[in-house]
């Protein structure tokens, strides 16, 4: 990659990580055998954690989302280094509904299968499917990267930290560990009414 010294100039720095990037990133090494013995610990505690947290059906979605190989939507990583998650959060919850059609489209375009059903819903911008995609992304991040986060600032990640994951919070800010409940800032995160249990479906409950 070639860069002109006008290109250069203008280049800068992002002042941290960017948690929705760590988290799609990490999706992805949760998916394949990238670097084992480096990251097979971490992949391990990673799958126990969301286990412990009755998070297992949203992360499989999120892994439908973002393959081990190929594209991914871009509205699941927004921003332009922006280090806040609550603000990033909003950012993908303020997705226009043509980009989430358009964006979803070219995911499953790209394997060969139409949207299916299930994410149809978010595909169409449903406030309750963005609500959950939402509370599915802190949850994971919460359990399988925000704790390695010291890490990965500190020095870059040729090994995984040992000993166990810390253990998951009461409550994610926002969540309902395992549920469709998200609170948020915005217009578009309020309650989204009684903490029904998820099966990683982005359709609601009562199939609006």
């Amino acid at each position: 990659m070639d860069f002109s010294s006008g290109e250069l100039a203008r280049l800068r720095v992002a002042p941290g990580i960017d948690p929705l990037w760590e988290t799609a990133l990490s999706l992805h090494l949760l998916q394949n055998r990238q670097a084992a013995p480096a990251f097979d610990p971490w992949r391990r505690e990673a799958r126990a954690a969301p286990a412990r947290a009755g998070l297992v059906p949203a992360t499989r979605a999120l892994m439908r989302l973002c393959p081990p190989t190929g594209y991914f939507p871009d509205f699941l990583t927004p921003g332009c280094g922006d280090t806040d998650l609550d603000t990033a959060l909003d950012q993908v919850l303020a997705t226009p509904r043509r980009r989430l059609a358009a964006e979803l489209l070219r995911l499953y375009a790209d394997t060969g299968h139409a949207v299916p059903p299930g994410v149809r819903p978010l595909a169409e911008g449903r406030p309750e499917a963005l609500r959950r995609l939402a509370c599915a992304l802190r949850g994971y991040y919460t359990a399988a990267v925000e704790p390695y986060r010291p890490s990965c600032v500190r020095r870059p990640p040729t090994t995984a930290p040992r000993g166990p994951m810390p253990r998951w919070p009461a409550a994610p800010r926002g969540c309902s560990p395992g549920t469709t409940s998200f609170r948020g800032g915005g217009a578009r995160t309020g309650s989204s009414g009684p903490r029904t249990p998820w099966t990683g479906n982005w359709a609601s409950k009562a199939g609006r």
